[in-house]
């Protein structure tokens, strides 16, 4: 079965809406037109009374020019000595009646008997009729017999308002239809937000219009194309970090097995700077493919663990809660937390952290009294490599991918990282990250 184009369902959807509303208008005019503008001036009510007042302020002669005069169109009108009793095919119309004897009233007639009663009908034919009875000062009755149409006069509403309010439904009906329609993309959106987070990527569901159906395929074709290669890059990663390392080891038994002299000894240092490289790139391989596991890791219990070895006149730590979890896995967030305050312990005296959150999101601030980094340099360190000169050199330990990795890792979990001064002067580090759902 051919399905018709994204295009095409749009303009379908609003040339029926503008159809219909332009029927439903042409069917309301066409069975509710009246037989002269002048009758719409003057609502029924207020033209019954005005003929009561008339009726009974004039003579048999005069009445019958009246009722003559008033006949017409969708209406007749007449003098009876009584109305016939209701019967089962007849209703009431109480708000008709309340309409008439207010008009009356207006005019200063009361204690008038007012009888309305209707035939039912179509809805929109002109089969029913509706019938005003009202007493006149001599005893008779006027009895004023009036179309279905009657309703819309008598109630004082337009035949356009009727039309306004069912153009305004149907357009909201075209509007829910041309939404629904539109519910594909949106979900194709809110997908492709995620990619290159550490959230699971599923596949998303190919539906909609032929044209979005295409787009969604090719896009999840794209998303596991993307996971392949970067599952493969990790792979490839450690596979050569492992090989190397054992190559390494070897080397170094080898070296160890020299006589002791400068060289043996810079010989081993660089063994030493290669294997902790290799190490780095290992701890990237491990965290890039274990970095959200769905149950979350505790974050205070992370930044506890990381402080027991450290002595606790060189820092300070407060929280504002007793646990905290965040959407990263365990292994993910002792890498983040193992840097960050290994750097802090590395290149300061003393440092502080504060650990806070709202209803989304946990805000860790780790400020130190360090040497800082200057403002022109605080996004290139998280380039791959990148050390900063005077603090980050291989004689204090530094690699040059420990931040690069803490990056990686919080801008794949939809969190952020920013380097600014601290209040003592070092550099201040905040990190948000995303809280476990529920």
């Amino acid at each position: 079965m051919k399905r018709f184009g994204l295009v095409t369902r749009l303009m379908l959807i609003i040339a029926a809406a503008f159809l219909a509303i332009q029927l439903v208008a042409l069917i309301l005019f066409l069975s509710l037109r009246v037989t002269s503008p002048v009758e719409t001036l003057l609502k029924v009510p207020e033209r019954i009374a005005a003929l009561v007042e008339l009726l009974d302020r004039s003579d048999t002669q005069t009445r019958s020019l009246v009722l003559a005069a008033g006949a017409g169109g969708d209406r007749t009108i007449a003098i009876i000595a009584r109305p016939e009793p209701e019967s089962g095919a007849r209703f009431g119309l109480p708000r008709i009646r309340d309409a008439v004897e207010n008009a009356l009233i207006a005019r200063g007639i009361t204690n008038r008997t007012v009888r309305t009663r209707g035939v039912s009908g179509t809805v929109f034919g002109n089969d029913g009729s509706y019938e005003v009875y009202v007493e006149l000062r001599d005893g008779s009755y006027l009895e004023v017999k009036l179309r279905d149409n009657v309703t819309i006069r008598l109630l004082g509403v337009p035949v356009g308002f009727f039309a306004g309010v069912t153009g305004l439904v149907i357009a909201l009906v075209a509007l829910i239809a041309i939404a629904r329609q539109m519910r594909p993309l949106v979900a194709l959106s809110r997908q492709v937000e995620r990619f290159g987070t550490s959230a699971p990527q599923q596949p998303i569901d190919e539906t909609g219009a032929a044209e979005i159906r295409q787009l969604i395929a090719a896009i999840n074709r794209m998303q596991k194309r993307i996971d392949t290669l970067v599952s493969g890059r990790t792979m490839l990663l450690g596979s050569i970090s492992h090989d190397m390392g054992t190559y390494l080891t070897r080397l170094r038994l080898r070296i160890e097995m020299m006589p002791e002299s400068t060289r043996r000894d810079g010989a081993i240092a660089d063994l030493e700077a290669m294997q902790a490289l290799l190490a780095e790139t290992l701890d990237f391989a491990a965290v890039s493919t274990a970095m959200q596991d769905g149950k979350g890791a505790p974050l205070v219990a992370a930044l506890t663990s990381q402080l027991a070895d450290i002595d606790r006149a060189l820092y300070t730590f407060t929280a504002e809660m007793d646990e905290i979890r965040v959407a990263l896995s365990e292994v993910a967030l002792m890498r983040i937390v193992a840097n960050l305050i290994g750097n802090a312990a590395r290149y300061a005296s003393h440092f502080d952290i504060q650990l806070s959150a709202d209803a989304h999101h946990a805000r860790l601030v780790i400020d130190d009294d360090g040497p800082g980094i200057a403002p022109e340099e605080r996004d290139k360190v998280f380039e791959p490599f990148y050390r900063v000169e005077h603090s980050r050199s291989r004689e204090t330990g530094g690699t040059g991918l420990g931040l690069t990795i803490v990056k990686q890792i919080v801008d794949a979990a939809g969190g952020t990282i920013v380097l600014t001064s601290s209040p003592a002067s070092g550099l201040g580090v905040i990190i948000t990250l995303p809280l476990m759902p529920g």
